[in-house]
């Protein structure tokens, strides 16, 4: 296998009836950290005096993710929407944070609940996400 210095690993983790309980998104590198181990065995720290190289993170192509739908429900004193965002590029959409907002480009809702704070998507996947706040911290506008 031909791998970049740094590279991504998709792990699904499927049960005996083939449900998929458990799904992880790695970055890695062939460069593996150095770690020393205490010399005596009373001693618990141990440190890394080498790191693998993830320096191929900074030059990733820029992905092009979009809202492809948003879902409100008002309920009593609460907000809660869920968009569906969608990589649309060619490359992974690395860390995805999505945050949810007053309005256009008013700002961050104050005491707002995000299901998924951070995420990648790897090329033409789909990931929903909800997020609650309180409507009053909206002040007004449209979420």
């Amino acid at each position: 296998m031909d791998l970049t210095r740094t590279y991504f690993l998709k792990l699904e983790i499927h049960d005996a009836i083939g449900k998929l309980p458990q799904r992880e998104f790695l970055w890695l590198s062939t460069k593996p950290d150095v770690i020393e181990w205490p010399r005596e065995p009373t001693q618990c720290t141990r440190r890394r005096s080498e790191f693998g190289d993830l320096a191929g993170l900074n030059s990733l192509p820029k992905a092009k993710v979009k809202r492809s739908q948003n879902t409100a429900l008002e309920g009593e004193g609460d907000s809660m929407r869920t968009v569906a965002a969608v990589n649309k590029s060619n490359s992974v959409a690395f860390m995805v944070h999505p945050r949810l907002t007053r309005g256009k480009r008013r700002g961050k809702s104050d005491a707002s609940f995000l299901e998924h704070n951070y995420f990648s998507l790897c090329r033409a996947r789909k990931k929903s996400v909800t997020a609650r706040c309180a409507s009053a911290s909206l002040h007004g506008a449209n979420a």
